[in-house]
């Protein structure tokens, strides 16, 4: 880095000396250098009259953006020891706090801006790090823990009233959150069940409770007044029947990659066993429309993409650079970062997938990761783009 504060040292300086009366203050590399490779958030002051002055107004704040490409190229003209300056436009993500048209928006994150048309660029001097050129172990940002202490009873009580609130603004229940409503309804409102839902309720072949529902039911009444000893054995009939499942989602799983269950080392059966075992189908983010993910889904993205995880032909696939336990946090802050986009996309298309890839994958702390959500909101694919056969498939 000090070689390169050599290199651009100069021209920065001659930059600001000739602010007034040069026409580029900033080359496209330069902008790179001292802000892109950092993602650090900016305020730019426009020329006036140039185009981003007449779009935009004189200043705007946000961060710049590029996609895999450009960083890749970036990165190898960095380690040159002269570097060309060129001009070409640079796409911008601007701060929530600008209240700018969809064309603005879109004018941004599709075209971009001169590097020619910025007079100056203004910051908060604080240390930075170029976390895309890491291939050590990273840490989730900006993830803050916070224990809430209330009760299994009272926590029963306060989901009731989120479900009631999301349908009656007009949200749309993922099949996980109906399967929780009707079971908290059936316990505390079971006089308030329509004869509609009630169809989706009752299982047509066993003209029974869905599992699911009986399941949480069961763990409803046993919370506030205790099971019976017949419900006890009916509870622990259901968990034996879906631990079934999971084993035959799981051996599917493994069978995909070109792989044999019994053929795998005991210490690895035990392992995927364990998270199998655990996992539960799960609202990852309640928005208009929840995004989800259950267990085939979970298996497809960590068998696949978890480096002690991989067998048989997903040894190929790209790794993700945290560890296991980081990975569902991972997940939600990508499609956090992402959340008006997805929200937009699918109130235009409601029934077509989202998907970012290739040259539209999702940037998030210096990786770029393809991202599939179904239409019903279920994620279906996640991975990093650290890899170049597996990103060219994808363009």
């Amino acid at each position: 880095m000090k070689e390169l504060t050599k290199s651009f040292g100069k021209k920065f300086r001659t930059c600001r000396l000739r602010k007034k009366y040069g026409s580029m203050n900033f080359s496209y590399e330069e902008i790179y250098s001292m802000y892109g490779q950092y993602d650090t958030f900016v305020t730019l002051d426009f020329h006036q009259g140039s185009e981003a002055y007449n779009k935009f107004g004189q200043s705007l704040m946000g961060t710049f953006k590029y996609t895999l490409e450009q960083r890749e190229e970036l990165e190898q003209l960095l380690k040159l020891k002269h570097i060309h300056r060129s001009s070409k436009r640079i796409l911008f993500s601007p701060s929530i706090l600008h209240d700018l048209s969809e064309e603005q928006k879109k004018f941004l994150d599709k075209e971009g801006i001169l590097n020619e048309d910025i007079a100056s660029v203004s910051s908060v001097n604080r240390p930075r790090k170029n976390v895309y050129s890491e291939k050590n172990k990273k840490e989730v940002p900006n993830q803050i823990k916070i224990d809430v202490n209330i009760s299994e009873q009272e926590s029963y009580m306060m989901m009731l009233g989120l479900y009631k609130t999301k349908l009656k603004d007009g949200c749309e229940l993922s099949n996980i959150e109906k399967n929780d409503f009707y079971a908290l309804k059936q316990y505390f409102e079971p006089n308030n069940i329509t004869a509609e839902e009630l169809q989706y309720i009752i299982d047509n072949d066993t003209n029974q409770p869905k599992l699911p529902i009986r399941e949480k039911y069961l763990k409803i009444k046993s919370c506030y007044v205790g099971l019976t000893d017949e419900e006890n054995k009916e509870i622990h009939n259901i968990w034996h029947i879906q631990l079934k499942e999971k084993e035959t989602i799981l051996k599917n799983e493994i069978q995909r990659a070109d792989s044999n269950w019994n053929n795998l080392p005991f210490e690895q059966q035990i392992k995927l066993l364990y998270i199998t075992y655990r996992f539960e189908d799960e609202v990852l983010l309640s928005w208009s429309k929840s995004i989800w993910w259950d267990l085939e889904r979970f298996l497809h993205i960590v068998i696949r993409h978890t480096a002690d995880l991989q067998n048989g032909s997903y040894k190929e696939k790209t790794i993700f650079q945290y560890e296991f336990s980081d990975i569902r946090n991972l997940i939600i802050s990508v499609i956090t970062s992402a959340q008006k986009e997805i929200e937009e996309e699918f109130k235009l298309n409601p029934n077509k997938n989202f998907k970012r890839q290739g040259k539209r994958a999702v940037y998030f702390n210096g990786n770029y990761y393809r991202v599939e959500i179904e239409a019903s909101g279920r994620l279906l694919t996640f991975h990093p783009y650290n890899d170049e056969k597996e990103r060219e498939k994808d363009n």
